[in-house]
């Protein structure tokens, strides 16, 4: 079996894991939301899985893999609702990030997860005005999303990897 399928398998076993988790600690309200670096390595490896982005070494500062010349910062989250997303500036004197894609991880979605936004980093809220981190909301993200062009997004690989 090939990697892409074998890595949308393993993902999706996972969060079917979770989901059971959660059914037996309903009545404790716990959510056993996984974000951190776990759900952040998920969303990589499946944004690198389902498009045209090519990993870098984890730790570079500000973005997560390549789109040809195009610097890519990749977020995930798997919790329900309207969580924000961290999105930060590079810092002086690192490559600023050109391009953001944000997914919700989903095991009920065909790839697990769910596309919130895919485009120029700097078309979110005055993005070139900020510094520093700033948290920005799904629903901010799915409606800036509603926004950017077809040739500005990351293209998608062919389904079958």
């Amino acid at each position: 079996m090939d990697r892409i399928k074998k890595t949308k398998q393993v993902v999706r076993a996972i969060l079917e894991e979770i989901q059971k988790l959660r059914q037996l600690w309903m009545d404790t309200q716990r959510m056993f939301t996984i974000d951190g670096n776990l759900v952040g390595d998920l969303g990589e490896v499946l944004v690198a899985a389902c498009y045209q982005v090519e990993l870098e070494t984890p730790g570079a500062i500000s973005y997560d893999g390549m789109h040809g010349i195009r610097r890519v910062e990749i977020k995930a989250t798997c919790k329900p609702g309207n969580p924000r997303v961290s999105i930060q500036r590079a810092q002086e004197g690192h490559h600023e990030t050109q391009a953001l894609i944000v997914v919700r991880i989903d095991p009920k979605e065909p790839d697990c997860f769910k596309e919130i936004y895919n485009g120029p980093i700097n078309l979110l809220l005055n993005y070139n005005s900020w510094t520093g981190r700033r948290l920005v909301s799904v629903r901010q993200l799915e409606q800036a999303n509603r926004g950017v062009q077809v040739d500005a997004r990351i293209l998608r690989r062919n389904p079958e990897g």
